[in-house]
């Protein structure tokens, strides 16, 4: 089970922040913490970089909130692509 691979630290708080309530994730000021199963996705990080690499945007594949983010710090650009432009 994932409890078996938590630190004690994140364990104790995994203890007393989760909620099985979505919506007290809104509504307790100091936060809750919820548990999503989703199932694996059968893609890997390196993926993921080297299509960033090549100039696609996997907008299935990451947030858009993240490929922004990487858009916003040229992040897995190559060279060519982060040079200043005049």
């Amino acid at each position: 089970p994932l409890q078996a691979r938590l630190t004690a630290p994140v364990a104790a708080l995994l203890e007393r922040a989760e909620t099985p309530d979505p919506d007290a994730l809104r509504t307790t000021a100091a936060g809750r913490i919820w548990r999503l199963a989703l199932p694996p996705m059968p893609v890997a990080a390196t993926d993921i970089r080297a299509a960033l690499a090549r100039g696609e945007r996997p907008r299935d594949l990451l947030p858009a909130a993240v490929l922004d983010y990487i858009d916003r710090h040229h992040l897995y650009a190559s060279p060519h692509d982060r040079a200043p432009r005049r």
